[in-house]
């Protein structure tokens, strides 16, 4: 039996699974506000998490920490995700 698989089935295939992945990963600030809920030891743990792998990412591309820890402040910030909210 032939695989009758043609070009058009792989590719809506493809993007009804990248439609999928994404609405799994996506998170708006609100989202994330209401799983932090005011809570500061979750924000303040959040933030520390952010900042050690955002570190350990800067140390393999050879850059400042504290050019990464300001990219951890930028992205924990309301324009990002919004765990920092004043």
């Amino acid at each position: 039996m032939e695989n009758s698989c043609t070009f058009v089935d792989l590719e809506r295939a493809e993007s009804v699974l990248y439609r999928r992945i994404t609405a799994e990963l996506s998170f708006t600030s609100r989202e994330m506000h209401r799983m932090t809920n005011g809570n500061h030891f979750v924000e303040i743990a959040a933030i520390l998490g952010l900042a050690t792998l955002f570190g350990v990412i800067g140390q393999k591309l050879r850059q400042p920490l504290i050019i990464m820890f300001l990219a951890t402040g930028i992205l924990a910030g309301p324009s990002g995700l919004g765990i920092i909210h004043s």
